[in-house]
């Protein structure tokens, strides 16, 4: 489907003018997501579990449905560790087609001489799942945490980019593309993670939106220490410790 433009773009007519809604063919979307999707991570773990689509369980696609609200059909795109450079670029490329450059746009607005979206390093989301329903493309975004939380500065860089990326009302830049950020962890998030800066479509009732992940509750940790088993930065020692921080007495150091 060709979603109906809004505004159409100034300048050159390879420019994504801020705040405003896109042309994008929502079919084509997924299939420039494929493209740029190159993480051997990816490919490794497709290939060994026999699962190369990275194909997500149907149980696992019936709650993210029901979490989000949407109809997922079978087929979607799925992968893993996908740059946020990837992501820009495939909607950017699905608007505007092939061209030898594209403008980089800061990511704040109030920083004109600020680094743009498109910055050459490896941010990126845990997992991501496109999928075209009701003539729109919709782009699920996982942050997934397992022994460890979330921080409000390792929150902040992505939000700021997402921002930048899908605009801050329902993520309508690009018209017909429908963006979800759900935190997928065995815990809720913490109440201290700030939301202010957040857009609207990353929260629903002005909370993240989150999917519980269960792992196992008797993981281990290793950690220098000293002969006392005291966890120490130059320890000459090494020990373990349950993921409470509660001293494993029966393991050898």
């Amino acid at each position: 489907m060709v979603a109906r433009i809004i505004n159409p773009c100034t300048n050159t007519g390879n420019n994504v003018a801020d705040n405003k809604q896109f042309e994008v063919d929502t079919s084509d979307l997924i299939n420039n997501l494929k493209l740029f999707n190159a993480k051997e991570r990816f490919f490794l773990v497709g290939h060994i579990l026999g699962n190369r689509d990275f194909r997500p369980s149907d149980c696992f696609m019936d709650q993210l449905s029901n979490l989000l609200g949407v109809n997922i059909p079978e087929n979607v795109f799925a992968a893993m560790d996908y740059h946020l450079d990837w992501l820009y670029a495939s909607l950017v490329r699905t608007q505007l087609g092939k061209h030898i450059s594209y403008s980089n746009p800061p990511v704040s607005e109030d920083d004109k001489n600020g680094p743009g979206i498109i910055q050459g390093n490896q941010e990126d989301l845990d997992f991501v799942i496109a999928f075209n329903s009701d003539g729109k493309c919709h782009v699920v975004m996982l942050e997934a945490k397992g022994v460890t939380g979330w921080t409000n500065s390792q929150m902040a860089s992505k939000v700021k980019r997402l921002k930048a990326i899908f605009g801050d009302n329902q993520g309508a830049k690009f018209l017909d593309v429908v963006p979800h950020f759900v935190m997928i962890s065995p815990k809720i998030p913490s109440e201290k993670i700030k939301t202010e800066d957040w857009p609207e479509w990353m929260l629903k009732r002005n909370k993240p939106i989150y999917m519980e992940m269960p792992i196992p509750q008797n993981l281990l940790a290793v950690s220098r220490c000293d002969s006392e088993g005291i966890k120490a930065a130059d320890g000459k020692s090494w020990c373990v410790y349950d993921r409470n921080g509660v001293f494993d007495t029966e393991s050898v150091r």
